[in-house]
């Protein structure tokens, strides 16, 4: 339910949006169907199985890792592509087109390319221009009309790219990617330098960025949007629980506004960025305060349901899986369990307390998915990476009852049914192929031999005072 929650949340706004990116690389399929071998047809379902050690994937990496923004096109889709005062239009607005270090290329799409240069566009070449027409059909006449149209293009050195300017545009080439753009004038981002991935569109209040800190540690400081101008508001929401509201900004050194960012370890938001300035009360975001309190006590462990039988309900001196049980009932559960504690207020020094005063319950490893209720009241689902819920003070008491509700994955499950021969394929296609030998008996997907994946709750469950800020 609270994954589906994100994923609703996240798509609400991506799909009332457009693509927002600059560079528009030519998709090279001729380049693998020149390529000979014993593979048999290909899907193109997928860079990391079609264009090994190519250029193509090269560029393409390195434009990800330097926060350069790109869509690829076809052939056929090159042939509508027109340009109009600084902007490449394909039904999205684009700066610039790339050629990626490709061999072949249509006549008549280096013709469009010219055409497109004539009228004011950039033309980036990675490395070098192609030089070969695909397929054989009328070949040698279209290889002659290549070469004469290359020939039209006469480049100069200028530092590390070469460039031809015709008409109104110009073409440029280079080894140097970082040079090529640069020659070219596309507008990047600096947040990969923070490690945080992201993508960026456009909706009807200006610029959507989706951001994601897939680093193992918190982000906690200033990035820089390309679209955020001089007193432009940022809006920021939470996809996980829908809190919103503004992101403090500044003004650096450099006299670019900066916002305010703060992410946990695998951590996602939504930022908006509008033309106009937005009013909304400021964003909610939390500073630790003291040191963490590790609850300690005696961990009731009760199971409420699932299967293929439900394990025995035990006392446990510290949180551990229960696939760390020995027992061979909980190896095999599937389903969801309950970790209960009785625990008191932990008690701050004067200096530490504040009338806007919080508390982060945090638990180091979960499998798979959590439930808390605080004195019986839910504080919320989780389904990480992180497991951390905030707490009001005021809902603390100094007698307090914690149960965590906890549901694994099924895979301990199938692998019982597996190895006591209990159909679970229940579905249209039951010739199931295993994709790892391991997993394979007769020739069909086979988990009998799996080992109990860990299940349960794992190392310390804590309390750290928070003070709140706003933005």
């Amino acid at each position: 339910k609270v994954l589906n929650k994100y994923v609703t949340r996240t798509q609400s706004f991506l799909q009332t949006s457009k693509p927002d990116n600059d560079i528009l690389v030519y998709y090279p399929i001729a380049d693998q169907y020149a390529k000979t071998g014993k593979a048999m047809l290909q899907h193109f379902d997928g860079m990391e199985h079609n264009f090994e050690e190519t250029d193509f994937l090269k560029i393409s990496e390195w434009m990800l890792e330097n926060d350069y923004q790109f869509d690829f096109f076809s052939s056929r889709q090159l042939q509508k592509f027109s340009y109009n005062k600084g902007v490449i239009s394909s039904g999205n607005k684009y700066q610039v087109i790339l050629l990626p270090g490709n061999k072949y290329l249509e006549t008549a799409d280096l013709d469009k390319l010219i055409a497109l240069a004539k009228q004011g566009a950039t033309i980036a070449v990675y490395k070098d221009l192609a030089t070969e027409v695909p397929g054989f059909a009328d070949r040698k006449t279209r290889q002659s009309k290549l070469d004469s149209l290359t020939k039209i293009l006469k480049f100069s050195i200028d530092g590390l790219t070469s460039r031809a300017a015709i008409g109104n545009g110009f073409f440029v080439v280079s080894e140097d990617a970082g040079a090529l753009l640069r020659a070219c004038k596309v507008r990047k981002e600096t947040l990969h330098e923070s490690k945080l991935a992201f993508i960026r569109k456009q909706n009807q209040q200006g610029t959507l960025y989706f951001i994601s800190n897939n680093s193992e540690s918190e982000f906690n400081g200033w990035i820089n949007l390309s679209a955020v101008a001089e007193r432009t508001g940022v809006a920021a929401f939470d996809p996980m629980n829908g809190a919103k509201g503004l992101l403090l900004t500044r003004l650096g050194e450099d006299n670019q506004q900066e916002t305010y960012l703060k992410l946990q370890a695998g951590e996602s938001v939504l930022l908006q960025v509008s033309a106009k300035r937005i009013t909304a009360e400021p964003f909610i975001t939390y500073d630790k305060q003291a040191a963490p309190t590790i609850l300690s006590g005696k961990w009731q462990l009760e199971f409420l349901e699932g299967g293929p039988s439900l394990p025995q309900s035990r006392t446990i001196q510290s949180l551990v899986p229960w696939t760390m049980l020995n027992d061979t009932t909980a190896d095999n559960f599937s389903g969801l369990a309950k970790y209960s504690l009785n625990f008191e207020k932990p008690v701050l020094a004067k200096t530490d307390t504040h009338s806007e005063l919080y508390w982060e319950l945090a638990i180091d490893e979960v499998y798979h998915t959590a439930e808390v209720f605080l004195n019986g009241k839910s504080l919320g689902a989780a389904v990480g990476p992180g497991y951390k819920w905030i707490i009001k003070d005021a809902d603390l008491a100094q007698s307090n009852k914690l149960e965590i509700e906890v549901a694994n994955l099924m895979a301990n499950r199938i692998a019982y049914m597996d190895r006591n021969n209990l159909p679970w394929k229940i579905f249209y296609n039951t010739n199931m192929p295993a994709r790892k030998k391991e997993n394979s008996k007769n020739g069909l997907f086979d988990a009998s031999s799996w080992k109990p994946l860990p299940s349960g709750l794992k190392g310390a469950a804590t309390l750290v005072p928070l003070l709140r800020r706003r933005g």
